[in-house]
């Protein structure tokens, strides 16, 4: 591996412990707050809406799976960047793989209807694309090499 690949190997790893970090952060919001707290975090460009009781609660429940999975996804990120860093063939493919499906996601479902402010949803967006296209540049780039 020559030192260029390295270094876009390194810069990639710190983008994912960033992404991994935040997820980890936002994912203890979502999933410990109620509703309208965990809504209010995720679709940050809406009006708090009104529910009944029965769809309030089986909501917040929906709200606190998915905050489970955001901290279990940051934490995937975090350590596959340790092994990354260390430049890791398969981190390289992991990463891009989970970070990759979990931000089209949140791209298709979330940010292409307008439910989100600029900042922090396109920045980890930009985050996960840049650490995806680096990591795989390289990846690719090793192919022939054993």
């Amino acid at each position: 591996m020559t030192s260029s690949q390295k270094l876009l190997l390194k810069i990639s790893a710190g983008l994912w412990l960033v992404w991994g970090l935040l997820h980890v952060a936002h994912g203890l919001v979502v999933a410990f707050h109620d509703l309208v707290a965990a809504g209010q975090s995720i679709a940050d460009a809406t009006a708090t809406p009104t529910m009944s009781d029965d769809y309030y609660l089986a909501l917040t429940g929906l709200f606190q799976q998915h905050g489970w999975n955001r901290i279990l996804f940051g934490i995937a990120a975090i350590v596959s960047a340790f092994y990354l860093w260390n430049g890791s063939r398969s981190a390289i493919w992991i990463t891009a793989f989970f970070g990759g499906l979990t931000e089209l996601g949140f791209f298709f479902l979330n940010t292409i209807p307008g439910y989100n402010s600029f900042v922090p949803a396109y920045t980890m967006l930009i985050v996960a694309a840049t650490a995806i296209v680096l990591s795989v540049w390289v990846g690719l780039g090793q192919r022939n090499t054993v």
